[in-house]
């Protein structure tokens, strides 16, 4: 409800943009969701599905570590589009939808092989994270040196979702996404985890879209402080950091 309250306003105005969130307990498989069926572009998250993609051909022993560390690397760390599409390309569609078949995705996903020809829903979206954590898509290895990866994140502070600073008693990764095109339909997705330190496998998975228009001055600088987007996070954090110290085992 608090979430709710907050994206029905932009500070004095009405927020005229459109938003999901979708939140998973890693430990009990409890979901709570907002929008539960809105697709959205995901962008640059979408690039998680393509990391884990080409990992798994290392498994499998279809690619060589030593030949994508690079790419992989700079991807999950600064996301660049260059690197990301590098990685795609060594990958087929049938590869990708097996990712997809099994982290349970819903038919409402559209995952058309590349990162670029996606729609999906923030569910889907913290599926594919929670199926990561949990150590079904990929070997402990290549698991941990993916989720590794994730806490490496650069990103410009106008874009942040997930906290810069570290949360006491908490590990956490993202891989965020956004986009603005010349009508200033502008996007910002969020999505990623936070673990117990103590335990890995009891914690929250995490995503939060949202899609709005030239009025919503979601990018503006000066109004970062009140965009709904800052006043989400904070909210979702404090849900998630009380909720797993109540809890007694």
């Amino acid at each position: 409800k608090s979430i709710e309250t907050v994206m029905s306003t932009y500070g004095d105005d009405p927020y005229n943009g459109s938003y999901s969130f979708a939140l998973i307990d890693t430990y009990c498989s409890q979901t709570l969701t907002i929008n539960p069926e809105r697709l959205q572009y995901p962008a640059s998250a979408a690039k998680i599905v393509i990391a884990i993609a080409v990992l798994h051909a290392v498994e499998i022993e279809k690619l060589d570590l030593e030949d994508i560390q690079e790419d992989l690397e700079i991807m999950m760390r600064k996301s660049l589009d260059i690197n990301s599409d590098d990685l795609n390309n060594l990958i087929t569609p049938t590869q990708v939808q097996e990712i997809i078949q099994e982290a349970n995705l819903s038919p409402l996903t559209r995952f058309f092989h590349s990162w670029r020809e996606t729609a999906m829903t923030a569910h889907d979206l913290a599926l594919i994270w929670e199926s990561l954590i949990s150590g079904r898509l990929l070997d402990e290895t290549l698991t941990d040196y993916l989720m590794d990866l994730t806490t490496q994140a650069i990103i410009p502070e106008a874009f942040a979702t997930f906290p810069i600073e570290k949360i006491e008693g908490f590990n956490y990764g993202q891989k965020a996404g956004y986009w603005i095109n010349d009508e200033g339909d502008e996007r910002l997705i969020g999505a990623g985890y936070l673990i117990e330190q103590s335990n890995s496998k009891r914690g929250y998975v995490v995503v939060f879209m949202t899609q709005g228009d030239e009025a919503d001055d979601l990018w503006d600088r000066s109004r970062l402080a009140t965009s709904p987007r800052h006043k989400v996070w904070p909210l979702i954090l404090e849900f998630v950091t009380e909720q797993a110290q109540a809890s007694p085992n």
